[in-house]
């Protein structure tokens, strides 16, 4: 989906391992899904080992997406774009790179360059 797409672009263009890409982008990616589609999001508490009992779809997914900045973190990954060379003046090409791809007008909701923007320029 959306982060491999992003994933996939950023690690071409600045040749780090598309896995350390997709540990920055996949919290993003996951609050783009909160927003759209947050039961999705919140079906993964239960494989996290996440309590979700009583707690609304929203609330779920949140703690989902804690749970992996959490574990990611731990792993000592690194958590910043810009520690690959990534710069506020190259989100705009990313951007416009991840959105020529087919699939992306099927995302279950739409994503514009400003939207892919906005979520990259939280991982700087």
């Amino acid at each position: 989906g959306l982060g491999a797409a992003v994933s996939m672009i950023i690690a071409s263009r600045y040749r780090v391992p598309r896995v350390l890409v997709s540990a920055v982008v996949l919290p993003i990616i996951l609050e783009y899904g909160v927003k759209v589609c947050p039961e999705k999001i919140a079906r993964l508490a239960p494989i996290l080992n996440e309590p979700a009992d009583g707690l609304s779809a929203i609330e779920s997914a949140e703690r989902v997406i804690e749970t992996i900045r959490h574990r990611i973190g731990l792993k000592g990954v690194q958590m910043r774009l810009s520690e690959f060379g990534v710069t506020l003046d190259d989100l705009s090409g990313i951007a416009d790179s991840v959105r020529k791809f087919d699939f992306i007008p099927q995302l279950p909701a739409p994503v514009s360059t400003e939207d892919m923007i906005s979520m990259l320029r939280k991982t700087l």
